[in-house]
């Protein structure tokens, strides 16, 4: 039997060809132009030119995150962050790292940040504002000691 040969034919303009289409340019356009805005992007990002500058800014959007969304999705954001400060910084794992630790583990201003939170929250009839009230100054001594332990 003789072998055939395949070709891959674009569709005609009927029915789902555009998605069909917009499939076809959506990976290409990812393929090929992508490195080039990520690029372009991580060139434009700033950081403060003192490395203690940059822990305390990963710390403390890693605590912001945290207090608004679980700490494992903070640290899902943050560690790619962390990893290109170690290299920017040419820094340790750990000095880049702990401050993600410790910021992710911050989580006192919300119910929504942790499991227990949700879990006191109806049987103790406390409120967002019982949480911000009580929970604002443990966080400042928390972050108080954190970052004295960090620099």
């Amino acid at each position: 039997m003789g072998s055939t040969k395949r070709t891959l034919k674009m569709p005609s303009n009927r029915g789902s060809s555009s998605f069909t289409r917009s499939l076809v340019l959506h990976f290409t356009v990812r393929r090929r132009f992508r490195p080039l805005v990520c690029d372009f992007f991580i060139e434009q990002i700033t950081l403060p030119s003192d490395a203690s500058a940059g822990i305390v800014l990963l710390f403390l959007l890693t605590l912001l995150l945290t207090n608004f969304m679980t700490n494992v999705s903070a640290v899902a954001i943050a560690f790619p962050i962390a990893a290109a400060m170690m290299q920017h910084y040419e820094l340790g794992h750990l000095e880049v790292f702990l401050p993600v630790a410790f910021g992710a583990s911050g989580s006192f201003l919300t119910p929504s940040s942790y499991q227990t939170h949700l879990m006191i929250m109806g049987p103790g009839n406390y409120s967002n504002k019982d949480f911000l009230k009580l929970g604002l100054p443990v966080l400042l001594v928390y972050s108080a000691v954190a970052l004295w332990v960090l620099l």
